[in-house]
């Protein structure tokens, strides 16, 4: 099954949605500025990273407005949400993130997201451990 599509699929066996669920998204205009300001930042291709530590640990994925139209800007964070959801091992834990596509890059497909998420959740996890090991 295409992964893009099983964005408004159901669980066969419990009838649940599948996506992320609303409590691990991060709302607070407030604490994704906080982010942008102070969180630890790391660069891919497509995609910027920016972490804190935050119990519980949350996630907010931002899409410039000059990306594209409407559509295509939610098709991007569709994406994303997907692979963040498939892959909770690659998410640091304790973190808040805040996952912003670049817009200069043009639109990503599916493979080139996972790919560059992937990479970037990597530097974010050395990131922290080092900060972390110099205390």
């Amino acid at each position: 099954m295409n992964p893009e599509s099983m964005q408004n699929t159901t669980e066969p066996s419990t009838g649940r949605r599948l996506g992320l669920p609303r409590s691990r998204m991060l709302k607070s205009s407030a604490r994704i500025t906080e982010l942008f300001q102070q969180g630890i930042r790391r660069h891919g291709r497509y995609l910027t990273v920016y972490a804190m530590p935050a119990t519980p640990a949350k996630v907010a994925f931002v899409i410039p407005r000059k990306y594209g139209k409407a559509h295509e800007r939610n098709q991007q964070k569709r994406r994303l949400r997907e692979i963040y959801r498939q892959h909770p091992d690659w998410i640091p834990e304790d973190q808040d993130l805040v996952i912003l596509i670049r817009a200069r890059q043009g639109l990503a497909d599916y493979q080139q997201f996972l790919d560059d998420l992937r990479t970037v959740l990597r530097r974010i996890r050395r990131a922290i451990a080092a900060k972390e090991s110099s205390r």
